[in-house]
């Protein structure tokens, strides 16, 4: 609003102005929205179509989605043009997405763009848009949106929008070789089919089959919404890793450096992963000699694949092709891990470390008709080995009781307490205060004190004149007491999860901020390092899944221009406010994380385990000396040690032990603080003396101490109504790393009432995969009470300038131990000595 005149606005203004900005304010957010139907919009000089919306077109609110766009220019000349996707933001702003193409006229086009998907966003909504024409600013020579020449709203298809709280796993290939039970849809007789977890466990995973390498996206933001990438086909045609080039090879390769799990099963024949000629990706293969074996009996491998008699009516294959992996000696330690050995000895399941995340090979057919049709593959057995997973997938035929389907279940949700962690209420909050002291006081001396004053003194007719005086001095105070309490410097609030694994290259990160931005006008916010030559990175605008009311919105709604594809800064409005963002950060190591040395702190060290240890045996379980040099006390420390995964099982095993007992062989222990340059003695630490309770407990009795409780320790106040409670905060926010392993519910206990465990702003930052190899992982805290504060460790910027940014950091430290995979069965009577499978002579036997 322009005030003419008098620079000074008079409290009547003031008040005009407020009221004629609440009257906007209604409207304001409802014209910021996208439109919720693509009717209306005319197709222009360019026809827009979407014909995925997220990879395999499953996307999922709260997280990034890629949008391929199919355009085709209907004019007859070649032209650069500027492809806008506009969404909204919880400040009603509307952050467009831009990408710059050329056009050929008469040719259809696909085009990702990559958009963050607010938690509020549903199938009802639409992202608009708009296609312009490319013209150069004579100023700033860089090209800028000139006529607009077509506009249509997109929305998703049905049923391929997921809830905020549901994993994905993409396939490549149209078979979800066992994987559907981690997706198990109620039946009525269980749970209502509008139940949003697995109805045997906790979240439910949709397995996303049918994606083809021609399918997949250019950026890692497009596959950034999966847990796990598993290429299931024969190498043909639209499927064959040959067309995993360009773009697309960068993307999967980005993602998987930023922790992705991608997991290839290779084809029975003409296998060419490990051809650097063909394979783009080759680099990031495990460094093995693959050994092709035909007309393996596939008898003894069956406890790697399905370790219970099922009636499904299918039978076991007979033979089958092999492939087994042998580590070649120029293989670093983390290049090739063995994760499963088949009855022989020999590798079938392997690993390279890859940054944050993992390439694994499957030497197994899973492919063949028999098991991938037939119902055999157990997700249960397989699956949970090679993902890091825990619990109940199907239900168990018994001859007793069964589970109870009275037992009602909860939302538990571990990462509701984001939003929280970064507000800045602190000093709104004394704002706010000093405003109804302002009023009250205000009211009183304008009002019935003064005039009561006046009257004793017999000057009451001067009323007017004492109540104008008291105004003007009663603005200039609350003018003064604004001014005093306006922000002058940039400043803000961070939860930040950091991950290392030693020995890597690359620590990942994601930061949910909320900065103070003292100004009006506007700001660039970056992420990264500055000047680098690639990034990995993405900063945009967040919501908090659970508060609907941040999306009032200011009635000054603007828009402002992301590149979709390095959307590593972004320009936004700015109103004297806080913004709250995301930030996803990899790269090289800004900390200096935990490392091992010598027991006398000169050189450096290495890290044993004892896999014969047993609890209370008075020896250290790990041997070895750590020390870091981080920017603070690590508080509320968890020291977990994977040795193994238990042993597998043979078919005949009893079925409820299969079920409960948990699949790997693991300790935890744990450790109030730990100072910088302190070095910590893992073999003090991880001796436990015969007697001693607490330390050293097996893994799953410390994950039962991450179980919510209802009766008030984990949040307080009646279910489903789950409200934070800070004095667990520490918990959940370390459960948040073994969120796979969390203990499943009790479906036949006692309680009536069972929890769900959930997460939505957190999905593919767990170390559940760590569960399936050796391991020592340390979870511990850096910050947290505003007292306790440390910077954050994601280089983020406001207008090139570095500012102050406390707040917690979850630091997730892995180091990875010797392979050791688990033991093979060995049936009752059989012979020890295995056939030895025929190598194939096609593949001349290895390569």
């Amino acid at each position: 609003m322009n005030i003419e005149g008098d620079a000074r606005p008079t409290p009547f203004r003031v008040m005009w102005a407020f009221l004629a900005m609440l009257a906007l304010a209604s409207g304001a957010s409802a014209q910021a929205v996208p439109p919720t139907s693509a009717a209306g919009f005319s197709v222009g000089e360019v026809s827009i179509t979407a014909d995925r919306f997220g990879v395999g077109d499953i996307s999922r609110r709260g997280d990034w989605v890629g949008v391929r766009l199919v355009l085709k220019d209907n004019t007859s000349r070649q032209r650069s043009v500027l492809i806008r996707v506009a969404s909204l933001d919880p400040d009603g702003d509307q952050p467009t997405y831009e990408l710059e193409r050329t056009l050929n006229p008469g040719v259809e086009q696909k085009e990702w763009v990559y958009v963050r998907l607010p938690f509020r966003f549903t199938s009802e909504d639409a992202l608009v848009v708009s296609i312009y024409e490319a013209v150069v600013d004579d100023a700033t020579r860089r090209l800028v949106a000139g006529r607009l020449l077509a506009r249509r709203a997109v929305t998703p298809n049905k049923g391929s929008l997921r809830v905020e709280s549901e994993g994905l796993i993409g396939v490549v290939g149209s078979r979800a070789l066992g994987l559907l039970k981690y997706q198990h849809e109620a039946t009525d007789a269980e749970q209502s089919n509008t139940d949003t977890w697995h109805p045997l466990g906790h979240e439910r995973s949709r397995i996303v089959t049918g994606i083809t390498a021609l399918d997949l996206p250019d950026r890692w933001m497009g596959l950034a919404s999966l847990d796990a990438l598993v290429w299931a086909v024969e190498d043909s045609g639209q499927w064959n890793p040959t067309q995993l080039t360009g773009e697309r090879a960068r993307a999967v390769r980005e993602w998987v450096e930023r922790g992705g799990h991608f997991i290839i099963i290779l084809p029975r024949v003409g296998q060419t992963w490990s051809d650097p000629t063909s394979n783009e990706l080759h680099d990031l293969m495990p460094v093995v000699a693959v050994q092709r074996n035909e007309n393996v009996d596939l008898g003894p491998y069956r406890p790697l694949i399905n370790a219970r008699e099922r009636r499904t009516g299918a039978a076991w294959p007979r033979s089958g092709v092999v492939h087994t992996f042998r580590r070649i000696p120029e293989a670093g330690a983390a290049d090739a891990m063995e994760i499963l050995n088949g009855p022989d000895g020999r590798c079938v399941v392997v690993r390279r470390l890859v940054g944050a995340g993992a390439v694994t090979l499957v030497g197994l057919d899973l492919n063949q008709t028999a098991l991938s049709q037939g119902d055999l593959i157990d997700a249960e057995v397989f699956w949970h080995r090679v993902l890091g997973r825990r619990g109940r997938l199907t239900e168990v035929l018994r001859d007793g009781p069964g589970r109870r389907l009275g037992v009602s279940r909860t939302p538990w949700p571990y990462d509701d307490d984001i939003g929280g962690q970064i507000v800045q209420g602190g000093r709104a909050a004394v704002g706010v205060l000093a405003g109804f002291v302002m009023f009250v006081a205000y009211w009183l001396v304008a009002g019935p004190l003064g005039f009561m004053v006046l009257r004793s003194r017999g000057q009451h007719k001067h009323a007017w004149v004492g109540f104008v005086g008291v105004t003007l001095v009663f603005t200039g105070l609350a003018w003064g007491g604004a001014s005093l309490l306006r922000p002058g410097k940039v400043e803000g609030r961070h939860l930040t999860i950091l991950d290392h694994v030693y020995g890597q290259p690359t620590q990942r990160a994601r930061t949910w901020a909320s900065i103070l931005i003292p100004w009006y006008g506007t700001a660039q916010i970056e992420v990264g390092e500055r000047n680098a030559e690639r990034s990995l990175n993405a900063i945009v605008a967040w919501d908090s899944p659970k508060d609907d009311s941040s999306w009032s919105g200011f009635p000054d709604s603007r828009g402002y221009v992301i590149d979709t594809r390095k959307p590593d800064a972004i320009e936004v409005p700015t109103r004297s406010t806080s913004k709250v963002i995301q930030a996803d950060w990899a790269g090289g190591p800004r900390w200096k994380m935990p490392i091992p040395t010598a027991a006398d702190g000169a050189g450096s060290g290495v890290l044993t385990v004892n896999q014969d240890w047993t609890r209370g045996s008075n020896t250290p379980l790990v041997t070895g000396m750590l020390v870091h040099d981080l920017p603070g006390t690590l508080r509320d420390v968890t020291l977990i040690v994977v040795r193994r995964q238990t042993p597998l099982r043979d078919v005949r095993a009893d079925l409820a032990a299969l079920e409960t007992a948990p699949l790997v062989v693991a300790n935890a222990f744990s450790l109030a603080s730990w100072e910088p340059k302190v070095p910590l003695d893992l073999g003090a630490k991880t001796t436990v003396p015969a007697g001693q309770t607490g330390d050293g407990a097996a893994l799953v009795q410390w994950l039962n101490s991450l179980k919510p409780s209802f009766s008030g320790t984990m949040y307080p106040g009646m279910v489903p109504e789950v409200t934070a409670d800070t004095a667990r905060l520490t918990d959940r926010l370390t459960a948040l790393a073994v969120f796979p392993y969390l203990p499943p519910p009790d479906l036949e206990g006692g309680t009536t009432n069972e929890y769900a465990a959930q997460r939505k702003s957190t999905h593919g930052w767990d170390l559940g995969r760590w569960f399936t190899q050796p391991c020592v992982i340390i979870i511990g805290h850096l910050g947290g009470a505003r007292s306790d504060s440390v910077e954050c460790p994601v280089p983020i910027r406001v207008d090139g300038e570095e500012f102050p940014l406390t707040g917690r950091t979850v630091v997730r430290w892995v180091y990875p131990l010797p392979t050791n995979p688990p033991a093979f069965p060995m049936p009752d009577g059989a012979d020890p000595t295995l056939p030895e499978p025929t190598p194939s002579a096609s593949n001349g036997g290895e390569g």
